[in-house]
């Protein structure tokens, strides 16, 4: 009631009302919806045998007799006018819309079709009962043998007939399906990454399949971990199309990936797909500058990359430092990163405090062997003095803020801290 635009979203999409040609248009599908009662129905193996009419030929004969009796009795029947006035009101969606016949939105006019026809079949058996000679029990077998019959042409269409259609695993994207919940299964035992756009309108698909799992369900474009060393396999599941950065990153530095392109089923439900399956004990070739600090119970500084040494006051030096856990790790910790000048006991002239990738991979999910980026940048006040800087690294719990035992570095500092660079201010 509070947002009446989204009740209404849907049906403004695929109703065709307006623009040239549309009362050919909504003729055209008055005759098709009309046609599948009796010849031919929907063609989307989504909700029907396709091209199969919704009555078989036993019921067609109820309906034309349900509908003579309609119009034979139409000027005192109220039966009659519900009847028909429902057909016409719940046919509507599809005659509307497009993609007629539809039987997904014409099934709200079945009752009403289904008591025209029973209404023909009781018509058609009091004619055998006042023309024909029979008795009771002839009449009673003959009705049961017509119900039957009308029964096991359907039960065949839909039991036999419908699982055997061509496109009826690809129309209900039972591979997509399948994927999914092979990797779901897979999470149970070894690291899988499937990469989420939340601005993606046909992202529906993974959405229905990854919260709650053991699946890390992350926006490459902001958080991409890698694995080093891993005894297991890991795999990312990428959207090529919306993250081309990350299937780049990925291939260049696991060369022995194995790379399964995996086309979309249904474009409105997820993009095509590409899966990337890093074999076990695959080292992280990066081109990185070397850092040596190394903190319990387990954190590793793989290596760093930034923008460089020099900078001017009021500009940002872009850090992107690379963590690795050598250790399974079960606590949320946090990274600190302070830029000094002169004594390291002074306070900072700038810091940054926060989780690796944005937070959205947390400590707590890393497991031995992951290699974690955590890109940022640090503002140089405006009013910083010319001369050298040292930018300061550590880890701290939050929110006790204990900060985390350096256990080595290469210039390791008083309070758990270690010199990561020096950068110089310049004028």
């Amino acid at each position: 009631m509070r947002e009446p635009e989204w009740l209404v979203a849907r049906a403004g999409i695929i109703t065709h009302t307006a623009g040239q040609g549309r009362w050919l248009f909504l003729l055209d599908n008055v005759r098709r919806v009309a046609l599948s009662f009796v010849w031919a129905g929907s063609q989307s193996t989504l909700d029907n045998l396709p091209g199969r009419p919704l009555f078989d030929l036993l019921q067609v004969a109820g309906l034309i007799l349900g509908l003579v009796w309609i119009a034979r009795g139409w000027r005192s029947s109220a039966v009659g006018h519900r009847l028909l006035a429902w057909l016409v009101v719940m046919a509507a969606p599809s005659i509307l819309t497009g993609e007629a016949p539809s039987f997904e939105r014409m099934a709200n006019l079945m009752p009403a079709a289904a008591a025209v026809v029973a209404i023909g079949w009781a018509e058609l058996w009091q004619w055998v009962g006042r023309h024909v000679t029979l008795a009771g029990w002839q009449r009673t077998l003959i009705a049961c043998s017509w119900v039957v019959a009308s029964l096991g042409i359907h039960a065949y269409a839909y039991w036999v007939q419908y699982p055997l259609s061509p496109t009826l695993r690809t129309d209900y994207t039972a591979a997509t399906t399948d994927l999914m919940r092979q990797l779901v299964e897979r999470s149970d035992t070894e690291a899988v990454f499937v990469g989420r756009l939340p601005k993606a309108e046909n992202a529906v698909f993974t959405d229905f399949f990854m919260p709650s799992t053991a699946v890390h369900y992350l926006d490459f474009q902001q958080c991409l971990p890698l694995t080093d060393r891993r005894d297991v396999r890991t795999t990312y599941l990428v959207m090529p199309e919306r993250s081309p950065e990350a299937v780049e990153q990925l291939t260049a530095v696991y060369p022995r990936a194995k790379v399964i392109p995996f086309p979309s089923e249904s474009e409105w439900l997820v993009d095509d797909m590409m899966l990337i399956e890093v074999p076990p004990q695959t080292p992280i070739p990066l081109t990185l500058l070397s850092g040596q600090a190394r903190f319990e119970p387990g954190l590793e500084l793989f290596g760093y990359a930034w923008s460089g040494p020099t900078v001017q006051p009021g500009q940002s030096v872009f850090l992107t430092l690379y963590w690795r856990a050598l250790a399974d790790l079960k606590t949320d910790y946090t990274a600190f990163v302070h830029l000094t000048v002169g004594s390291f006991d002074s306070p900072p002239a700038a810091q940054r405090d926060g989780q690796p990738c944005q937070g959205m991979y947390p400590t707590s999910l890393w497991r031995e062997g992951d290699v974690v980026p955590d890109s940022f940048a640090v503002t140089i006040p405006t009013d910083a003095p010319p001369g050298e800087y040292s930018l300061v690294i550590g880890w701290y719990s939050y929110p006790s803020l204990t900060r985390l035992p350096l256990a080595a570095a290469e210039q390791p500092l008083p309070e758990n801290r270690a010199v990561l660079a020096s950068i110089r201010v310049v004028p």
